[in-house]
């Protein structure tokens, strides 16, 4: 687990969602039966290799761990395939979906939980070019930048007719790496005039630019679009007394009426005394497959847990997902969400549904061979 000081308890959200999924009803009409799983949590920092290589080796050698897991960025996986591959162990890992998968990432033991937030900001991309027409622009600072998730969000222009984007990227103050200056952002929208501004910000950074936007002369002028990641509900309940009105996409709905959905939040929060989040979302649908291969990997059947994992699919409250990165993940619903929030109230209405996985194979392949540099530790690890 890295360190994360937006969301500095993730881990224990994962873990116990992973503890519900495992002792929840199998996704697949059997009867087995589970006792849970012990956790051996390791501190990989940032995220670099070589603390990941090292929390690695100490977690296959040392403590002999049936099956390896926790928060990674897709940049760091080769570091530790080789050490994976030769012990022949299972590893089974989180990612929210900041970068597209690559080969260099594929390995017959190594398998994901992900939130593939990429797939959002495709989709936010095709509908805000759709709903505008006219080139917008999208403000985020270094951090953001260096991943994948604008380019997600400019290829879902293209794919929807759209030939122009433009980016700014806010620099990072040396003085003081905290602050959010937004001056030369502001003049930017003087000069190019968008037709709608795509904010890709995370943490306190994401609540500063909201905060500078509502005093702006633009708000309300010029219509406002989120990362998915800035309409999370932790973060609304921080900004209601804004009266703002934005449009974002959403993967997952806490609120959402599907039947698994609806039993994994009662279940959660009744055993938690916290509101459900993705992360406790992508601990519960790891735990509903690892509760179908747990008697296997007590047994030591490594070929037999990886086989399973390599074809299953659970029907869990986002749906069918699969955990294979060679597997095509089964089609799923993103929401596009106008949000309206005052001090009364947060309203949510969704005023459009586009279909998940709609990012071809060679624009993924494209967008994964030109991201040549990039950051290593996992999204929202800072």
């Amino acid at each position: 687990m890295p360190y994360s000081g937006i969301y500095p308890f993730y881990g224990h959200h994962l873990m116990a969602g992973m503890q519900l999924g495992m002792r929840s009803e199998s996704a697949l009409g059997t009867t087995r039966s589970t006792s849970g799983c012990d956790f051996i949590p390791v501190f990989t920092k940032r995220g670099d290799p070589d603390t990941l290589k090292t929390a690695t080796e100490q977690l296959l050698f040392f403590e002999k761990v049936d099956i390896l897991s926790g928060l990674i960025s897709y940049k760091t996986v080769p570091a530790i395939t080789p050490i994976i591959n030769a012990q022949q162990r299972p590893a089974l890992f989180f990612d929210l979906g900041e970068y597209v998968p690559g080969t260099d990432m594929i390995s017959p033991f190594v398998f994901y939980a992900s939130q593939q937030i990429y797939q959002s900001e495709f989709a936010l991309g095709y509908w805000a070019q759709k709903k505008f027409r006219n080139c917008g622009l999208v403000v985020l600072p270094v951090y953001e930048a260096g991943y994948q998730l604008h380019s997600s969000f400019w290829e879902g222009i293209q794919t929807a007719g759209g030939d122009a984007l433009r980016l700014h990227t806010i620099p990072m103050e040396k003085s003081n790496a905290a602050s959010l200056n937004l001056s030369h952002f502001f003049e930017a929208i003087e000069k190019n005039k968008p037709s709608f501004v795509h904010a890709i910000f995370t943490g306190n950074q994401g609540l500063d630019f909201l905060r500078q936007w509502v005093g702006s002369v633009h708000y309300q002028k010029i219509p406002l679009v989120l990362i998915e990641n800035m309409a999370y509900e932790d973060l609304l309940e921080d900004v209601r007394e804004m009266d703002l009105n934005f449009y974002t996409a959403s993967s997952w709905d806490r609120e959402n009426e599907r039947p698994a959905n609806k039993r994994f939040v009662q279940k959660f929060e009744a055993s938690s005394g916290q509101k459900a989040n993705i992360f406790a979302l992508l601990g519960y649908e790891a735990g509903i497959v690892l509760r179908e291969v747990q008697s296997d990997l007590l047994k030591g059947d490594m070929i037999k847990v990886t086989k399973f994992l390599s074809s299953a699919s659970i029907n869990g409250p986002r749906g069918l997902r699969n955990f294979c990165p060679q597997t095509v993940q089964p089609e799923s619903t993103i929401d596009i969400l106008q949000i309206i929030s005052s001090q009364k109230s947060i309203q949510k209405l969704v005023i459009c549904q586009a279909m998940g996985n709609q990012i071809s194979i060679e624009r993924m392949k494209m967008m994964h061979q030109e991201c040549a540099s990039g950051w290593q530790n996992p999204f929202l690890c800072v």
